[in-house]
């Protein structure tokens, strides 16, 4: 076929433009005409006459239908778009090429003698709605994708099934022409799980309805029950992201418009469950979600920028969510008091407010803090049981308690644990997790004048962590370590304390220093910084029973949690069951002693509980016969680690045996306590397990008071004096000035009412009613043993004997003797004899005689036994 010159082309494209614009009547092709590429002609119908041709690079739209006569041909370009709402038909002899988009509403059918036809479909998309008949290589496709590459295809169209299915593939243009109805889209739905809703577009008359719903991606549209405008649907959680669209047909077969789809809508379930606080700002109130429900662990959680109440988790509470989205700037989320359990995500710009709550991270998949979560960085307590670890972007400061039950927490940014007049902050010992990275641990102390015990929690410490806080360049040193083997070169015995101000010099696990913080009494805030100890430690301690030292040994806690010395954790061989604290007074660089042992304590201030960073005294337990050094052994694990969050250095113990507790002091000065407790089957020796020995103070201005056992000198005494019904205690006194010393009744829990107490004076006879006096004399400066006595009984003290004792050892200054305590009118002898039984000496012996023995016998351990017609008495003596 000719083709018309050029100039000619572009007047038609004028003509044909203006023709498109009106889109009026009927369009007669009877030569070449072209409706270029960028143009839209819309006609009532179009005929192609004999031997015209029709050529379509834009888009044509036939109201009606496309008749095609004898020899005339049709051809589309690659972007050209036909819509025939009626029928397509084909002459005797026609020649049609079909490229790109092609759609018939009606039938598309070949009049004439059949096989005379050319017809050419390449990279078609054709779609036909109604009948295909006299063409002899068009085939329908079952499951049309929608293209049909080649003539040779099998086949080479969809039908009105395969264009609902492909209906959305289309260009959003033809979709647009395609909707002939003019159906708008139905509105997208958000709705919860069981509730109802409806679907609708605008009711035309004489149509019908048919609605459709898509699955999700991939799926078809599938016709579901539904004839009229509006759709009616029971919500349930598996719909979430369906699609919904209504197909309208005409009731009238012969009506120009065929078919019409509405622009699908969407229907929502949410799977964040979106805070609204419509009602108040309880997390617990389901009045406050947008689907009425409160989130469980699978629930993950919207929280927007301004809802009418920001949420909070009150006391009590414990809220838990999947993922957490904190949705803008505004954003936050309060834990007051309560529990927040994570198992997924942290996401958005928001905030929570944890400075009064716990927060749990317990996901199956690795866990992450972001950067600034928490309002000033701060959580009260946070636990990580997450086997797949929990990352920390964010600096953390923990109020109260970090628990690792499992899983690895890794440290991006810092975390410190806090600490101040009320509350320190620790990591708990219980779980199996751990730390990577290192962590800050504070103490507060309330009064830093003079020397505190000090040990480090980590395993990389250095006498310099402390320079911040101590001056380790003072001419007197204020870094002490303590050696219970010092001597000097010469090998004399030393005090254990040896300055120690190197700071490179490891801070070593398990062992305590004395620091001093100087002679000004305020409050501090110590920080040290590393990484943290955990699981079992241990430390090998000797007793070479030196002159000052005496077998005790400076040790620490070395963990950043308390520990419970009653607890069964402890590895304690060859230890004393007593730990021993110090407490700075009377000026810096002097203090006083308490003791504790088997709950009781000596001056009631101190507990089984040893803090955080806490240094303490313990003694290992001397060698019966005398064999020195004795070796010993301090451990624990993690089972020993209590959450006590007070850890002040001292706490007011719980008893419930009987008690009484003494106390001696200068008039109007401090007072050095002693105990002596009931205890069932407890003996009148030393029993490592009962009873505390005397450390003495340092103080000038403060006495040191003590009770005696086996000659050694005790600050707290288990006695079985509720089985006796009366009891006689000697007691001990040393005072480093001269003075008037006070003596007194401190404290008495659970005692027999009918029992009196008195204080005797053996050297003038003098005995005070404890229970309603206090004793007051004057003594000198020097040490006063077995001068004084406690007296227990329902009699009055005229009718008890002067001691309990027939006679005791004195190692005073090193002059060995032994002083009898008989009754003035009783005599006898006393024998010494070595452990192998063997006589060495014997005295005559009456009343109060005092036996020196000093000269007469080399240091060593001996036997006493004094035996007179009324009694016998054999007791372990120890010569120094």
């Amino acid at each position: 076929m000719n083709k018309p010159a050029p100039q000619f082309l572009i007047s038609l494209f004028l003509v044909l433009f203006s023709v498109a614009a009106s889109a009026q009547g009927t369009f007669t092709v009877s030569d070449y005409q072209v409706i270029p590429a960028g143009t839209i002609a819309e006609y009532d119908q179009v005929t192609i006459t004999n031997s015209g041709e029709l050529h379509v690079e834009g888009t044509l739209i036939v109201n009606g239908d496309l008749l095609m006569g004898n020899q005339a041909a049709f051809s589309m370009g690659g972007d050209a778009v036909v819509i025939v709402r009626g029928n397509f038909e084909g002459g005797n002899k026609v020649d049609i090429s079909i490229s790109s988009y092609l759609i018939i509403g009606g039938n598309f059918t070949k009049n004439g003698a059949a096989g005379q036809e050319t017809i050419n479909i390449e990279d078609g998309n054709i779609y036909i709605l109604g009948d295909v008949s006299g063409w002899n290589s068009v085939t329908p496709c079952d499951n049309y994708d929608g293209n049909t590459e080649t003539a040779q295809d099998q086949c080479q169209y969809g039908d009105e099934e395969d264009l609902s299915n492909n209906y959305e593939d289309l260009p959003p243009t033809i979709a647009d022409e395609l909707n002939c109805f003019q159906v708008e889209k139905p509105a997208d739905i958000t709705a919860c799980d069981g509730a109802s809703v409806s679907f609708s577009v605008s009711e035309i008359p004489d149509v019908i309805y048919q609605w459709q719903y898509k699955a999700g991606p991939g799926a078809t549209f599938t016709d579901i029950t539904g004839s009229a405008n509006t759709l009616d649907l029971n919500v349930d959680a598996s719909m979430n992201g369906f699609q919904y669209r209504v197909k309208i047909k005409p009731v009238d077969p012969d009506s120009t418009c065929k078919i019409s789809f509405s622009p699908p809508a969407v229907l929502n379930i949410p799977q964040q469950l979106v805070w609204t606080g419509n009602v108040d700002a309880d997390w617990d109130n389901a009045g406050n979600w947008l689907c009425g429900n409160i989130p469980g662990p699978a629930n993950s959680v919207s929280i927007p920028s301004n809802p009418s109440n920001l949420p909070i988790i009150y006391a009590g509470s414990i809220a838990e969510v999947n993922n957490l989205t904190l949705s803008g700037n505004t954003s936050k989320l309060t834990i007051s008091y309560g529990n927040l359990h994570l198992y997924g995500k942290i996401l958005g710009a928001g905030k929570i407010d944890a400075v009064h709550g716990k927060i749990l991270f317990s996901g199956n998949t690795a866990q992450t803090i972001p950067n600034a979560i928490f309002v000033n960085n701060a959580v009260e307590s946070l636990e990580l049981d997450n086997g797949s670890g929990l990352t920390s972007n964010s600096s953390l400061e923990i109020i109260k308690s970090l628990k690792l039950s499992q899983g690895n927490l890794t440290l991006n940014e810092s975390l410190k644990l806090i600490s101040n007049d009320t509350i320190t902050a620790l990591i708990d010992g219980s779980g199996s997790g751990t730390i990577t990275g290192e962590v800050t641990m504070q103490r507060f102390l309330e009064n830093t004048m003079g020397y505190k015990y000090f040990s480090s929690p980590f395993t990389n410490s250095t006498v310099g962590d402390f320079s911040a806080f101590v001056d380790l360049t003072s001419d007197f040193p204020h870094f002490y370590a303590y050696d219970e083997n010092r001597r000097d070169a010469d090998q004399n015995d030393l005090s254990g304390w040896t300055p120690y101000i190197n700071s490179a010099s490891a801070l070593n696990v398990l062992e305590a220093y004395a620091v001093n913080f100087g002679g000004t009494a305020g409050n501090i805030l110590v920080e040290l910084t590393g990484i943290v100890n955990n699981g079992s430690q241990s430390i090998s301690l000797q007793n070479h029973n030196r002159k000052y030292t005496k077998g005790f040994n400076l040790v620490g806690n070395p963990y950043p949690s308390p520990l419970d010395w009653s607890k069964s954790g402890w590895t304690k061989t060859n230890i004393d069951d007593a730990v021993y604290f110090f407490q700075s007074s009377g000026g810096q660089y002097t203090g006083a002693y308490t003791s504790f042992i088997n709950g009781i304590s000596s001056d009631g201030s101190s507990t089984a509980i040893i803090p955080s960073m806490q240094g303490f005294f313990v003694h290992v337990s001397d060698d019966p016969s005398g064999n020195y050094p004795v070796s010993g052994t301090l451990g624990m694990d993690n089972s020993v680690r209590v959450n006590d969050y007070d850890q002040q250095f001292y706490k007011t113990p719980i008893n419930s045996r009987p008690l009484i507790r003494l106390s001696a002091g200068f008039k109007n000065g401090q007072k050095d306590a002693l105990v002596l407790y009931a205890e069932s089957f407890a003996t009148e020796n030393y029993e490592n397990d009962l009873d505390a020995l005397k450390m003495l103070n340092t103080n000038a201005e403060l006495p040191n008071f003590y009770s005696f056992s086996e000659d050694r000198e005790i600050s707290i005494n288990a006695i079985d004096f509720e089985a006796k019904k009366q009891s006689i205690i000697p007691l001990g006194l040393q005072v480093q000035k001269n003075g008037q010393i006070e003596i007194q009744l401190q404290d008495l829990e659970n005692f027999d009412s009918e029992k009196k107490i008195f204080l005797r004076d053996e050297q003038s006879g003098k005995t005070w009613n404890l229970l309603k006096e206090k004793a007051a004399l004057h003594l000198q400066k020097g040490i006063y043993n077995y001068r004084f006595s406690l007296l227990l009984s329902a009699e009055t003290a005229g009718n008890m004997i002067s001691t309990t004792e027939i006679f005791h050892s004195l190692n005073n200054s090193g002059n060995a003797s032994i002083q009898m305590n008989l009754e003035k009118s009783e005599s006898g002898m006393l024998y010494i004899s070595n452990l192998n039984g063997q006589l060495l000496k014997e005295f005559r012996v009456s009343g109060l005689d005092k036996v020196q023995l000093s000269g007469i016998l080399s240091s060593g351990v001996y036997l006493a036994t004094y035996i007179s017609p009324n009694r016998k008495l054999t007791k372990k003596i120890i010569l120094p």
